[in-house]
């Protein structure tokens, strides 16, 4: 703690269209980067309770972001690192009535990281039925250890 608060969970940006607004939400939800490093050198009763503590962190997180997300009859955006897989149940419970952008209408699995050997689509754009996916595609040799997705959107008419 040492008197620093942790960054909030998602941010809301109001962009302006012709069409109207577009309120986007950019996500950065808790990693689970140091509860998955106890797994190297795990000292004894530590690894579960610190993976558990770990996943109700982004639990709590992504229920927060998701109450907060004004699920209206208008076009809406939430896409960002959620540090959770695709079919997660996290991501099921909070976000299920809202279409995965790269499920609707990417190629292949669209990794976003790469997790030690384990390549992961833990990056995620989603929006209402208020918007449609044309395309979606992950860029590669992005230097970040994130690879970006980028998605094509129709406009309801």
């Amino acid at each position: 703690s040492r008197g620093t608060t942790a960054a909030p969970p998602a941010i809301r940006l109001r962009i302006r269209t012709p069409k109207g607004d577009l309120l986007v939400y950019a996500v950065h939800l808790p990693s689970p980067r140091h509860a998955l490093g106890a797994a190297r050198w795990p000292q004894p009763g530590e690894l579960v309770p610190r993976l558990r503590a770990s996943l109700d962190a982004r639990g709590r997180a992504s229920a927060f972001v998701s109450s907060m997300v004004a699920r209206r009859d208008r076009p809406f955006i939430v896409a960002g690192d959620f540090n959770l897989p695709f079919g997660s149940a996290i991501l099921r419970r909070d976000w299920g009535d809202l279409t995965n952008a790269f499920a609707a209408a990417g190629v292949g699995f669209g990794h976003t990281m790469q997790a030690g050997i384990f390549p992961v689509r833990i990056d995620h754009v989603l929006v209402p039925p208020t918007l449609r996916p044309v395309s979606a595609t992950v860029l590669s040799g992005y230097p970040s250890e994130h690879q970006p997705v980028v998605v094509d959107l129709a406009w309801p008419d």
